[in-house]
């Protein structure tokens, strides 16, 4: 009788350690699919501007300016951003607003206010 629920002890823990390495294997599976998926996701231009016409359009909210005291943007890239929008705003004091986007939609905004001074 003992024998037997020692055995049965050792192929419950065989069971439950194969179930765990199985679990372990399918979730590295899922993991490098969805790295695989995530580094190959790229935004189109026209999102990438919808992007940057949004945060804009925050940056006015806060900032207590209207959208239409911008002139259209300067697009610009380098290595890291495929697109960068040069906002630059008419009056005094000058707003420039940049809007930094990789190709996954990542953003990075700067902005530098000109007192004329």
């Amino acid at each position: 009788m003992k024998m037997k629920n020692n055995e049965e002890w050792k192929i419950n823990r065989i069971v439950s350690f194969s179930f765990v390495r199985c679990a372990l294997v399918l979730f590295f599976i899922v993991s490098i699919c969805y790295l695989q998926i995530s580094c190959n996701y790229s935004i189109s231009r026209e999102q990438s501007l919808q992007i940057a016409e949004t945060k804009l359009q925050e940056y006015c909210g806060k900032e207590g300016l209207k959208i239409e005291q911008f002139a259209e943007p300067i697009i610009l890239s380098d290595a890291k951003h495929p697109w960068i929008y040069d906002y630059k705003s008419k009056g005094s004091p000058s707003h420039s607003v940049l809007i930094y986007i990789n190709k996954r939609g990542d953003i990075e905004m700067h902005r530098m206010i000109e007192t004329g001074k």
